[in-house]
């Protein structure tokens, strides 16, 4: 997020009362560079991931140190989780369908270092034991899901699914501080899974993009976020170019919202145990 200048940047460390840029240039990066991948272009993730203050840093810079149980639902390479799992006092439940081998090799190597680091090979939608169809793209490794949103989408796999009320349930888990929802469209599936009565994440990311979603609509997501009592918003990114390269953030917005057009994101829903961070999301929304 380039649009930070340095009086922004303090203030959200002063708000969160967390340095968050020192503790990824100390703790996280160099971890992640040290994860070896005959495959893995570390000098390109630096470049495009390093500079920029992206929503789960955000977050993270807010709950990071609390501890607690995070739910990575979409956990590509791991890089959400990673935070986390380095600071210590997080259980993380992360979930990738995909048997890329690059997203395998980053994942299995998380769950060797880490303990509490535990990978489910699962699709989460809203019901469990389900067999369905799993597409990747030549285009990006990005885009992988149970949606077949472009012409390039090709199925690779046919995956089981679980409900979060199902998974938290079985796993005797009754309380979530995080919840991070990318799934490429398939996102308020994950959502409509979730007994929230039974368990209320702290924060929830959620991404959005109406091209990719097929039956339900972003408004759906915020609908549901709001009828759970979240204040919800909304980080903006400008039209996708192509997948696969850096995109452009583009502001955050406080529901109401406006977002045009081709616009996509994230919604970031957070209920009244974290004021800390409200006042952050307030501060970057004006």
């Amino acid at each position: 997020m380039s649009f930070l200048s340095k009086s922004v940047r303090e203030k959200i460390i002063n708000i969160s009362g967390f340095d968050y840029p020192q503790y990824f240039k100390e703790r996280v990066y160099k971890s992640w560079f040290n994860v070896k991948s005959a495959n893995w272009d570390n000098q390109k993730f630096r470049e495009t991931e390093l500079s920029d203050l992206n929503e789960n840093k955000l977050i993270f810079s807010h709950i990071g140190k609390s501890g607690g149980v995070m739910l990575d639902v979409g956990a590509m390479f791991g890089e959400c989780s990673l935070p986390f799992l380095l600071h210590g006092n997080w259980k993380v439940h992360a979930f990738e369908p995909d048997k890329d081998s690059i997203k395998t090799e980053k994942l299995i190597s998380l769950t060797g270092r880490f303990s509490d680091f535990k990978l489910h090979n699962l699709a989460v939608t809203s019901e469990s034991g389900n067999f369905i169809d799993f597409f990747i793209s030549p285009e990006s490794k990005g885009i992988s899901s149970t949606l077949n949103f472009t012409p390039q989408h090709q199925k690779s796999d046919t995956v089981k699914t679980v409900s979060l009320t199902d998974f938290l349930l079985e796993k005797k888990i009754d309380s979530v501080q995080f919840l991070k929802i990318d799934v490429e469209g398939a996102d308020y599936e994950v959502l409509k899974g979730l007994n929230f009565k039974k368990c209320s994440p702290e924060v929830i990311l959620i991404e959005f993009e109406d091209r990719k979603m097929a039956e339900n609509t972003k408004e759906d997501i915020v609908d549901l976020l709001i009828s759970e009592g979240y204040e919800v918003f909304a980080s903006i990114w400008d039209p996708i170019v192509r997948y696969g390269v850096k995109h452009s953030f583009s502001r955050i917005e406080k529901y109401p919202f406006t977002i045009k057009q081709n616009e996509w994101g994230n919604f970031i829903a957070v209920d009244s145990r974290n004021n800390r961070f409200l006042k952050t999301l307030n501060l970057l929304s004006k």
